[in-house]
């Protein structure tokens, strides 16, 4: 990409907020560059926000590249809790790769957590335009329809995440979550157990479970599975919620809304 047309974008401030204005020159890649795409687009999460932050401010690679990279620290910053940060990195990364599904499902995803569901649903909507195979674009879209109450949408959704990729926890428990809010436990609880079997370390899917146990009226194995939640994820309060009201399984259960798709 010419690197006036990266400047313009970055000096937008509309777009960036605090973001650092990246170079409006290119440069030729060295060995640290290298080393930065790696770590940027590599395992160690830990490394990423800086690592895609160097990508992006050397601007020395592609605009795909350069999109992904603003993809992977969307993702960072989001889960750090800095929503604006994250979206300004996904709009940027439609905007240098306008072909790329993964942009447009990163920009629905962020969307869905500010509550913007018509621009999330738009978003996944595209994505899945550019790219029907993408299973979390599929995902996100389910996820828009759960939070809207459109069961049968958002199982459709979350059936198509699954066939295209099997070993897809969150969709197993997030359909589940829907099989569940319709009453349909018979369909809910196998869910349940293949998203723990494809994740043993899915507290959100353990605690579902749990809930379906206590909705059973079998109380022991409700205590074990939130417990097995507990141990996974201390701080997830709506589960300590949940196991405080095993008492009385006709009481109304805790909210547990469908996840974000796994990255």
């Amino acid at each position: 990409m010419p690197a006036a047309t990266h400047w313009r974008l970055w000096a937008n401030p509309q777009r960036i907020g605090c973001f650092t204005v990246a170079l409006a020159t290119l440069t030729h890649a060295t060995p640290s560059h290298a080393d930065a795409w790696d770590d940027c687009i590599g395992p160690a999460l830990d490394k990423v926000a800086a690592a895609c932050s160097a990508v992006i401010e050397t601007n020395a690679r592609s605009a795909a590249d350069l999109a992904t990279a603003h993809i992977r620290r969307g993702f960072r910053q989001r889960d750090q809790g800095h929503l604006a940060e994250a979206l300004a990195d996904f709009e940027l990364a439609t905007q240098l790769n306008p072909q790329s599904s993964e942009a447009f499902e990163a920009l629905g995803v962020i969307n869905r957590q500010n509550g913007d569901l018509v621009g999330a649903s738009a978003s996944f909507d595209h994505a899945l335009e550019l790219n029907p195979k993408n299973a979390r674009a599929y995902a996100g879209r389910g996820n828009v329809h759960a939070v809207r109450h459109e069961l049968d949408a958002g199982i459709a959704d979350f059936d198509r995440a699954i066939a295209i990729r099997p070993e897809f926890a969150y969709a197993y428990l997030s359909r589940g979550l829907l099989f569940r809010e319709a009453g349909n436990l018979d369909r809910a609880m196998p869910d349940f157990d293949r998203a723990i079997a494809l994740d043993p370390n899915l507290a959100d899917a353990f605690a579902a479970r749990g809930e379906g146990y206590r909705f059973k009226g079998d109380l022991d194995q409700a205590i074990l599975n939130y417990s097995r939640a507990i141990a996974l994820n201390p701080g997830t309060f709506r589960i300590l919620l949940a196991v405080e009201t095993r008492s009385t399984p006709k009481a109304t259960s805790p909210t547990l809304r469908p996840i974000s798709t796994a990255r």
